[in-house]
């Protein structure tokens, strides 16, 4: 058909003939002399390791001991250096004293820039203190009753420091400007109202207020009407929201603390049943997110809730005479209790160094005592680095500014 060698039979190999051939062929291997020992030599022939590598632990030189030694005590120098430089940090060289009035002074606050220092106390009396213009009389230069005939419970400077928050035992904060000038008033709520959401502001005297860390129109309040509330500055006719504290049992309890977290995610209030309730600002104000129901002592009020500049730690201090440090990451049990603390008046507060290491609170003056000072623990040892006294009455509250470090 055309087709040459249709039907070829295919090729066969031999599989033996094929290995012997490859054997014969395959190259012959290498033999390599042993070169002459150079003298010299033995050194590095004496360091060749021949078969398996002992075991690490097995032998240890001298010098490598002696070099473990000198890392140890290394170790525990450093420790010491740390606790050293704990107190080398706490800015207890100079002090000043500045008179407010006769009457205890229970609340305080510095503007950010640390140029002026605010102050309110019991008898009423607000007191502006500029420390650029300040003689040596050490005088207040401004001095005014912002509420009348209340005590003024607590203040704070705005986070732009222009404006100055007044919570007195009124139901109504104020605003003030950075000379003292009211430039905004809350609204009082309606007293015959029993649902406090319905209300347009609180009906109870006010325990704490804060600014909001980043908007600049935007502050918190509590109150003994069992409720929180956030305002607005441009309208105080009304509040923006309501958040109701709760017992164990469904009932109210009443807040006597409150602030915001650094990145203002949450609210943290402390209340009269000695729970810690947080709310996360991101949602509906229906149900805590966090809540630590026995924190402190049921029936003395937890004067001061305050976060670390981190965010990762919350301390507490109650009127129990404690102080409890929090780690956000676990809120079942606190990471230190430190015990001794008493506190008299119930806006006693604690806070933290600049850098998060160390926990500054006052203690009020005990009967068998001659000063009360004001106390320094280390937040990752719970030691106490230092205790100052300061004077023969009570020590109520703190404030250690990070710019001026004082």
């Amino acid at each position: 058909m055309g087709i040459s060698g249709f039907g070829r039979k295919a090729k066969s190999f031999d599989i033996a003939e094929q290995i012997a051939k490859a054997r014969h062929t395959a190259p012959a291997p290498k033999v390599t002399e042993k070169a002459p020992e150079i003298p010299g030599d033995e050194e590095e022939d004496d360091d060749e390791v021949i078969g398996p590598l002992p075991p690490a632990d097995f032998t240890v030189d001298k010098g490598k001991q002696e070099e473990k030694k000198g890392s140890d005590s290394e170790e525990s120098e450093d420790e010491e250096d740390e606790d050293e430089s704990l107190v080398k940090r706490i800015p207890a060289s100079h002090e000043v004293a500045m008179q407010h009035g006769s009457r205890a002074v229970i609340a305080l606050s510095a503007d950010p820039s640390g140029a002026r220092l605010a102050s309110g106390s019991v008898n009423y009396d607000l007191c502006f203190w500029d420390f650029a213009g300040m003689d040596t009389s050490m005088r207040a230069f401004r001095t005014l009753q912002p509420c009348e005939n209340y005590p003024i419970r607590g203040i704070q400077y705005s986070v732009t420091g222009d404006r100055i928050l007044v919570v007195s035992g009124n139901s109504q904060a104020k605003i003030l400007d950075r000379d003292g000038f009211e430039k905004m008033e809350c609204v009082k709520g309606d007293q015959y109202i029993t649902d406090m959401a319905r209300t347009k502001g609180h009906t109870a005297q006010l325990t704490a207020g804060c600014w909001h860390p980043g908007r600049r129109d935007e502050f918190l309040t509590s109150s003994l009407d069992a409720t929180l509330r956030v305002w607005e500055a441009a309208s105080g006719k009304q509040q923006k929201n309501v958040i109701k504290t709760r017992a164990q049992g469904g009932l109210k309890t009443l807040p006597h603390s409150c602030t915001y977290n650094r990145d203002a995610t949450l609210i943290a209030a402390g209340c009269a049943d000695g729970s810690i309730q947080m709310w996360d600002t991101r949602k509906m104000f229906v149900n805590t997110t966090h809540c630590v129901r026995e924190a402190h002592s049921r029936g003395s009020e937890i004067s001061c809730v305050t976060f670390s500049h981190l965010g990762t730690q919350l301390a507490s201090r109650s009127c129990d005479g404690t102080m409890k440090l929090w780690d956000m990451r676990n809120l079942r049990e606190s990471v230190f209790s430190f015990g001794d603390l008493y506190a008299r008046y119930d806006t006693t507060d604690c806070v933290f160094s600049p850098d998060d290491a160390i926990l500054v609170t006052g203690e009020s003056l005990e009967r068998d005592k001659e000063a009360a000072t004001i106390q320094f623990f280390d937040t990752k040892t719970s030691e106490k680095v230092q205790e100052i006294p300061v004077t023969d009455s009570h020590v109520i509250k703190v404030l250690w500014h990070p710019k001026l470090n004082q």
